[in-house]
């Protein structure tokens, strides 16, 4: 079954064509596009993602950002999303914690986002 999901996935991103390929021979871009599929595979409640945009061009920048929203929309998967760039922003994000440094540590503020 998983494999199937597996598939699924893949087609889903456009990259069946890249299947059978290794992975250390996939693009740093295709590679954490495969990473989020294989663990939304395994259908978790949670997905912890600490900087996913991290080095990407602007096109898997918009590839994950677009994968992010539709797994939020499409599974029963909550999503916990670190990110120091602003241009990081997903429609589906509905809280946000803000760690500004103090003298003391930091101050953490919450908001909600929507």
């Amino acid at each position: 079954t998983q494999i199937e999901i597996a598939h699924q996935w893949l087609e889903l991103l456009d990259l069946t064509s890249l299947a059978k390929q290794p992975f250390s021979q996939l693009s740093y871009g295709e590679q954490r596009l495969v990473l989020i599929a294989r663990a939304v595979v395994k259908l978790p409640l949670i997905l912890i993602l600490d900087e996913p945009c991290l080095g990407l061009d602007n096109q898997h920048r918009k590839q994950i950002l677009a994968l992010i929203d539709y797994i939020t929309r499409h599974c029963n998967t909550h999503i916990l999303f670190v990110s120091h760039d602003s241009r990081d922003q997903l429609s589906c994000l509905t809280h946000q914690l803000t760690f500004k440094p103090s003298d003391e540590g930091f101050i953490i503020e919450q908001g909600d986002l929507q």
